[in-house]
């Protein structure tokens, strides 16, 4: 018996053309209602999560199984997502740049394994230990010693990525080289600038020259500024209550090869379909062979992440270039999430059975793209169905009413006027704190917030109602400590701005 027919009761007449069309169409209605039941689940989380919008897209061999946009765009003018809407992908651009990188070895221009030294002679590390032994690959693989230091480049942006390339010989490392992983994007800023000067030109061009137009990724762009007319979503903040908040985009600027592109659920199969054939796209190779085997393939130990005992069957977690990867109930599989103001992302695939799922939102730190793309994995790999908005409704913790939100009770204390003036760490850039109206503030290039004082010689940054050209909740309520010399003179503030290193010194200006 085959497909549920006995073969032998088919009549003589029915031939074998007939039999395959039988099978085709039952295989089509089989398709059709685990598509339906994957839309449906995929629209029970948008709801659950509070997720503004989302579009989604499966890719199984080189067919389209689903290309669909669920949700809003727009919450205030209810527009709905569409395939062709764009989104920030955030961080999912890595894999991008970093295959810039790949084309620029392919045409022996660069060897992964040299200092990026060699290519860029402005370029200088903390210690020397850094600058001799850090190799590209090493920047690939997010393994250089250098924690985040992200606040660096956030709160203080730069247009130009050589300002920012300027900074980094101010940063300093937690560990050694190649001693553990810690997800760094100057690493890729510095692999932007690397493209740029092997391959002759600006990082923008180079995406758009070797990755959207050969992929036909018309609908794509590397700037905040591009096609402001376009189908574009608006990018929102999610309260624990679920209230949806507008924010706005936020311009990555010099920061643009760690997470720049925007672009939609359309294109974006385009990008996996070359990835699930080795590089290729309608007969073109577009990426090299062996440089894609190599970005997949393990490079550096993220965690170790054993089974247990709630899933035995997901287990490590490694990082290629630009990619992360991780067994998933026994299918390898090749993922990078991204998010920045207002949207949350993730682009998947899992190789040795030929599927894609790209799920993109325009919700800020969002868990829908995992839900999602979890969801469609069980349903696609034949595995053990986890109720995966169970699971995270079990674990994402009590969410407080309005009533249970209290603002902290914070002592009062005098500002000291001692505090007020201009303060410089050349790793980061120039914070000022000023004195208005009895209230004391922190202003950094993207905005200014209000300081409470917590003890006499500590300050904290309050986020809450404190909005000026960047939105709430992106910035984290930092505290400024005031460091003295051994005679009791002033020197400055310290900022807990790296969480892996002692506070970051800010030294007063004369």
């Amino acid at each position: 018996m085959e497909d549920g027919y006995p073969i032998t009761s088919l009549s003589k007449s029915f031939s074998v053309k007939h039999l395959l069309i039988l099978v085709l169409s039952i295989d089509l209605i089989v398709a059709q209602s685990v598509k339906q039941s994957i839309e449906t689940d995929i629209n029970q989380i948008v709801k659950a999560t509070n997720t503004p919008g989302a579009a989604v897209a499966i890719v199984f061999h080189d067919s389209i199984f689903l290309c669909k946009g669920f949700g809003y765009k727009n919450l205030e003018d209810q527009l709905n997502v569409n395939q062709n809407t764009t989104f920030a992908i955030g961080s999912s651009t890595k894999a991008f740049t970093a295959s810039l990188i790949g084309i620029a070895e392919n045409y022996d221009s660069i060897s992964i394994d040299d200092s990026p030294k060699r290519y860029l002679e402005k370029l200088s590390f903390h210690t020397e230990d850094m600058n001799r032994n850090i190799t590209i690959r090493d920047l690939l693989s997010h393994r250089t010693g250098l924690p985040r230091h992200d606040l660096s480049w956030y709160l203080f942006p730069e247009q130009e990525g050589d300002v920012l390339l300027e900074r980094i010989r101010h940063l300093e490392p937690f560990s050694a080289v190649r001693q553990q992983y810690h997800y760094n994007n100057f690493g890729y800023l510095i692999l932007g600038r690397l493209a740029e000067q092997t391959l002759g030109a600006e990082w923008n061009r180079l995406i758009k020259k070797f990755i959207f137009s050969p992929l036909e990724m018309n609908n794509s762009h590397t700037s905040v500024n591009a096609n402001k007319n376009e189908d574009r979503a608006t990018g929102y903040s999610t309260s624990p209550q679920g209230k949806s908040t507008v924010m706005n985009y936020y311009d990555i600027a010099g920061m643009k090869a760690a997470g720049a592109i925007y672009s939609s659920v359309s294109d974006m199969t385009k990008w996996v379909q070359c990835w699930l054939n080795s590089g290729t796209f309608n007969n073109t190779q577009v990426l090299p062979k062996d440089y894609v085997i190599e970005a997949i393939s393990s490079q550096a130990v993220m965690r170790a992440a054993l089974p247990d005992e709630e899933f035995k069957n997901l287990f490590f977690s490694n990082y290629g270039f630009g990619w992360m990867l991780s067994s998933y109930k026994g299918h390898y599989r090749v993922e990078h999430g991204g998010n920045i103001n207002g949207f949350s992302a993730n682009v998947c695939f899992f190789p040795a059975e030929s599927l894609g799922i790209v799920v993109l939102t325009n919700q800020n730190n969002s868990d829908a793209p995992y839900l999602i793309r979890n969801t469609i994995s069980d349903y696609l790999l034949n595995s053990q169905k986890t109720d995966w908005l169970a699971y995270h409704n079990k674990n994402k913790g009590e969410i407080p009413t309005e009533q249970q939100k209290t603002q902290k009770e914070i002592q009062k204390f005098n500002p000291e006027p001692i505090i007020e003036g201009n303060y410089i760490n050349k790793g980061y850039g120039q914070i000022k704190i000023q004195k208005k109206q009895n209230e004391l503030f922190v202003i950094f290039p993207v905005g200014m917030f209000r300081l409470t004082r917590t003890n006499e010689t500590q300050f904290q940054l309050l986020t809450e109602g404190n909005r000026k050209n960047i939105d709430q909740g992106t910035v984290p309520e930092l505290l400024f400590n005031m460091d003295f010399a051994s005679d009791g003179t002033f020197n400055g503030i310290s900022v807990a701005m790296e969480p892996n290193l002692e506070p970051i010194p800010f030294l007063k200006e004369k």
